[in-house]
């Protein structure tokens, strides 16, 4: 016997992926000293969603020295880019499409670091490197840090800056601003995320401009749009 198909039924139709957007979902801040690892304990990571990535934006200060590694609710993250001088910034991230919170685990070079995370909830985009650079100045004299990526259709670019001078607020250009925050005690940098939704395929140029002279490191990554 033949099944047919049911008079008016109709294929099920599955919506597509959300709209690209930039959620920041939580920030923390870590004093200088102590362990190599640091544990940011029970993260929030937003609402769920099938397309969702995790990624935190770790900037900081210390000597020569880098975050190495991050782990998100048990994931060994990508690292998306990242400096290594006295003013650092790095970008790591996981695809991460169920789970309301969980710990990021930082590893840091040195335990001389101090380190300011934004931890943004990314939608529509894929858990990949589309493009990064990054851009390092210990001179101490500028105010226009400048490095361009190139961006997809419907994708995000994500920008880091930290700067030997927690003053010196900063303005970007192309990108939104998401956080730019100062440390609580005795450390002089200043911190400041940025990212945005990309329209359509470009070359995306972003300019992190300080109000004082100062010298810092740029981070810029961009991922796919789905």
């Amino acid at each position: 016997m033949m099944l047919g198909v049911i008079a008016g039924a109709r294929t099920p139709i599955v919506p597509p992926p959300p709209p690209g957007s930039i959620t920041l979902v939580d920030q923390r801040q870590d004093p200088a000293g102590g362990s190599t690892t640091k544990t940011l304990v029970a993260v929030n990571f937003g609402a769920e969603d099938p397309t969702r990535v995790i990624a935190v934006l770790a900037t900081g200060a210390g000597a020569d020295h880098q975050v190495t590694g991050v782990t998100i609710a048990g994931n060994a993250a990508t690292l998306g880019a990242r400096t290594n001088t006295g003013r650092s910034a790095a970008i790591y991230f996981v695809a991460l499409p169920t789970g309301a919170s969980g710990d990021v685990v930082l590893t840091v070079s040195t335990t001389n670091i101090f380190v300011r995370t934004a931890i943004l909830a990314l939608r529509g985009v894929a858990a990949s490197v589309f493009d990064s650079d990054t851009l390092i100045d210990t001179g101490g004299f500028g105010t226009t840090f400048n490095k361009s990526v190139d961006a997809d259709d419907a994708g995000i670019v994500l920008g880091a800056f930290c700067g030997n001078n927690k003053n010196a607020t900063v303005a970007w250009t192309n990108l939104a601003e998401i956080t730019d925050l100062d440390p609580n005690g005795f450390a002089n940098e200043r911190h400041s995320t940025a990212g945005s939704v990309i329209d359509s395929a470009s070359t995306v140029s972003v300019t992190a401009e300080t109000s004082q002279t100062t010298g810092g490191s740029l981070v810029l990554v961009s991922f796919a749009g789905l």
